[in-house]
């Protein structure tokens, strides 16, 4: 089997790189002056607009710890600015909805704990007024404390991770029929 052509190797992952760099670049809004600029808070000290420009049109070659740098100042892996750029933008999409989902769980996970913890307020509440009297009448009807106790608690039960999720697609803005 031959070996691979070193020099063409070398030219794709330039090229992948040279077209993630301006890309990253541009997501974060930085001119080509203030990546020079971060490059040179890195120990780049011969940065300047110019050298970023000549890199990004392919006049320049990058060197390796360069790279590094350029990964580094635009908060990247290196593998993330070698690979194909349709890839590059795939794995960015990929950790934007891993970053939304941990997000939504984090949210989901604080309106579970703070039903559980009305849930338990609620039969605290229950508790009390039976203690104190208020609910000693098993046959109260509809509009009695006990009722609207029993409801509320009923309520509260009969929450489900699907509604959950349906009030948080409501306070997003999304159609929670969608």
């Amino acid at each position: 089997m031959d070996a691979p052509d070193r020099t063409l190797l070398g030219s794709v992952a330039e090229a992948n790189f040279v077209a993630n760099l301006k890309g990253a670049r541009e997501s974060l809004g930085l001119s080509q002056s203030d990546l020079a600029a971060r490059m040179r808070g890195l120990g780049f000290s011969g940065f300047y607009q110019t050298t970023v420009s000549r890199l990004e049109n392919g006049e320049r070659p990058v060197r390796l710890g360069e790279a590094i740098g350029f990964a580094t100042a635009l908060h990247q892996s290196l593998d993330a600015l070698l690979v194909p750029e349709e890839l590059a933008r795939w794995m960015d999409r990929i950790l934007a909805d891993i970053y939304w989902l941990g997000e939504r769980a984090s949210r989901f996970l604080a309106a579970r704990d703070d039903l559980q913890k009305t849930r338990e307020g609620l039969a605290t509440t229950i508790a009390e007024a039976e203690r104190l009297g208020y609910v000693a009448n098993k046959d109260a009807g509809v509009g009695s404390l006990e009722h609207e106790l029993s409801r509320a608690q009923l309520e509260l039960e009969s929450v489900t991770i699907e509604q959950l999720l349906r009030m948080e697609r409501v306070n997003d803005g999304v159609d929670p029929e969608a």
